[in-house]
């Protein structure tokens, strides 16, 4: 599996996926993968982590096709030399 525990992942757009309509509140969200091997547990900022049991009359999992890496790099706002002239 591409992603393992700590890996910051976005659940892909509702138009890209073929599911179940019970993932839809999730698409286009980034969260962190907490479990990883046969399907993938994620887990929001907060350390809730989503779980089939939300809706329990349906099993459902993430896999590798619903998913996209989310690159923790941020583009600064305010340039190094822009910094220090404040």
């Amino acid at each position: 599996m591409p992603y393992h525990i700590g890996d910051r992942v976005r659940v892909k757009d509702w138009d890209e996926l073929v599911s179940k309509w019970a993932m839809r509140k999730y698409c286009s969200q980034i969260f962190t993968v907490s479990r990883s091997g046969n399907r993938y547990n994620l887990q929001d900022d907060n350390g809730n982590v989503l779980s089939p049991d939300d809706i329990s009359y349906m099993r459902w999992a993430f896999n590798d096709d619903m998913l996209d890496p989310v690159s923790d790099q941020v583009e600064p706002t305010v340039s190094f030399d822009e910094l220090f002239a404040m």
